[in-house]
């Protein structure tokens, strides 16, 4: 599985220092961000288009790091 096979821990490291908390709404999760991002470019989606899809997907939800259907 793809979600498996990814080091998040790391990922959220070295992005980490590129989001403020402190400013604005609180930010997204690190790791939602990064597979947003990898679904919208692996499927050729739109911004709404993957979030659209994230939100009746729970296979996407599901790689997202969520273990319900939100």
């Amino acid at each position: 599985m793809l979600a498996g096979s990814i080091d998040w821990q790391g990922l959220e490291a070295n992005f980490a220092p590129l989001y403020q908390a402190e400013l604005g709404y609180p930010p997204r999760p690190i790791r939602l961000m990064v597979e947003l991002m990898m679904l919208q470019h692996m499927e050729g989606l739109s911004d709404e288009q993957v979030v659209r899809k994230w939100v009746e997907n729970p296979y996407y939800q599901y790689f997202c790091g969520y273990d319900h259907f939100q």
